[in-house]
């Protein structure tokens, strides 16, 4: 049974003016060892590493244009990340993180070359060392931690309550940074002989997509602190700039056909094993439970943890914890969860017809004080689910409410109700005749379909398919 990380599923984004490569601190070599030591760290805060066709495709892709780059001895390393959060990002020593959710959203070879490229940009032009340079008179110790642009409530040393940050704590990269790491995507995509308009496209295809989940989910087009705009403030006019410094436009190829046959079979959605977010409900399929989280509030899944977090500040993290031996749920949250926690309204519960026991506590942090609920929930002998709820002081009372939703709605599934779980997946289809893209996106079980199928296609609001084109479709 794999253990459920609190991946806040962010993108790394490691910020400070080009200008300042001529001074940096970090050498090379450090820059290496550093991202040797993050790299399982990222693997399992998202996802996992994919193995098979797409992450081999995006191996090959990834070579191709390192050879093509300033460091064409490397070293380089390019991961498909199990996530479907639409997001792609690099550590130093030659990290590259593609998410198959930023891969299926592509629509050609040229769009995820010109993504990879960026990101070999940032490489490329030592944006993380810079970063390291500014942080040096705050955190020398924690240098791995504000390289990955996270801070976790979670456990350490024994099982005891740690710090937190609370939210996430993202930077974007900087419009310098950004126009840099353009340039040298595009530059990349002219040596290889892609069409240099790819990067464009993309960056449409994203704002399209933004503005379809922002309606899906009732937010404003760029809310979504997860989203590729989140850590990649770019628009049209910079990538425009970041073409003519490349040396401009080149017409080229974009292999589409090829792109959208190398996808078949690829996860949509999250990875059943791993469990599955559906709206704002959160299955486990192999562990048989569920439980959703309120509105306004967005869910990522890790591999050890789930986390649900609202823009106004409250956050949900779900993991599971055990002990030797056993013990009722409040000795086990008083003994041996949050041992270090100054504990308040202790009380036994049921939660999902499980014996459970609450408390809260506050903690100081970095963004300031924050209000936790900590509720442990008994499902066998010296095993427990776990929920932590974070709010500011200021927004607790406005949360609690939604926070005691959530534990009301948990649940053990039935094996019948399990078993009906399935992945979705990308897949590739050539149109027949006679075949519209109302008909392809009929039998598409997701919400908003035709929309998603135009965007993830790259089809205009009125433009058609035609027999023979080659599409992708969602698909059990």
């Amino acid at each position: 049974m794999r253990r459920l990380l609190l991946a806040l599923g962010l993108a790394v984004a490691l910020s400070t003016p080009a200008s300042a490569q001529s001074s940096l601190f970090l050498s090379r070599e450090a820059e290496a060892r550093i991202g040797a030591e993050e790299h399982p760290k990222v693997l399992a805060q998202f996802g996992g590493a994919l193995r098979g066709p797409q992450a081999d495709y995006l191996l090959e892709l990834g070579s191709r244009l390192a050879a093509l780059s300033e460091r064409p001895e490397g070293p380089w390393a390019f991961t498909l990340l199990n996530t479907d959060v639409i997001n792609a990002f690099a550590l130093p020593g030659g990290y590259v993180y593609i998410t198959r959710g930023i891969m299926a959203l592509a629509a050609d070879e040229a769009e995820l070359a010109g993504i990879v490229g960026h990101e070999m940009g940032h490489v490329v032009a030592r944006h993380s060392a810079q970063r390291f340079d500014r942080q040096l008179g705050a955190q020398l110790g924690s240098v791995a931690a504000e390289i990955l642009g996270q801070v976790f409530l979670g456990v350490r040393g024994g099982g005891q309550i740690a710090g937190l940050a609370g939210q996430a704590y993202v930077a974007g990269f900087s419009r310098e940074q950004e126009l840099e790491a353009d340039t040298y995507g595009i530059r990349y995509l002219r040596a290889a002989g892609y069409d240099t308009g790819a990067m464009g496209s993309f960056l449409a295809r994203m704002a399209e997509w933004d503005r379809l989940e922002a309606a899906i989910a009732g937010r404003r087009p760029g809310d979504d602190q997860f989203s590729w705009f989140s850590t990649h403030p770019r628009t049209p006019d910079r990538v425009q700039a970041a073409v003519r410094q490349a040396g401009g436009p080149q017409a080229g190829e974009r292999a589409r056909e090829t792109y959208i046959r190398r996808l078949d079979g690829m996860v949509w959605g999250d990875d059943v094993a791993e469990g599955v977010i559906r709206g704002r409900a959160f299955l486990h399929p192999v562990l048989r439970f569920r439980f959703e989280v309120p509105e306004g509030f967005r869910l990522v899944n890790g591999i050890s943890a789930v986390t649900a977090t609202h823009s106004g500040g409250g956050q949900i993290i779900f993991d599971a914890g055990q002990i030797r031996g056993d013990a009722p749920p409040d000795q086990y949250l008083t003994r041996s969860w949050a041992t270090n926690a100054r504990l308040s309204g202790l009380q036994t519960l049921q939660v999902g017809g499980l014996p459970a026991a609450a408390a809260r506590t506050r903690l100081n942090t970095r963004q300031g004080p924050m209000d936790l609920l900590l509720v442990a929930v008994r499902h066998a002998p010296g095993r427990y689910w776990r929920f932590q709820f974070v709010s500011t002081p200021q927004r607790t009372a406005a949360f609690l409410p939604g926070f005691q939703a959530t534990l009301g709605s948990f649940r053990v599934l039935s094996a019948a109700e399990a078993a009906a779980i399935r992945p979705l997946r990308v897949r590739a289809r050539q149109v027949r005749r006679g075949e519209t893209v109302a008909s392809l996106a009929g039998s598409m079980p997701v919400a908003r379909a035709e929309e998603r199928f135009r965007v993830m296609n790259g089809l205009g609001p009125d433009e058609q398919v035609q027999a023979g084109q080659w599409v992708k479709l969602i698909a059990e």
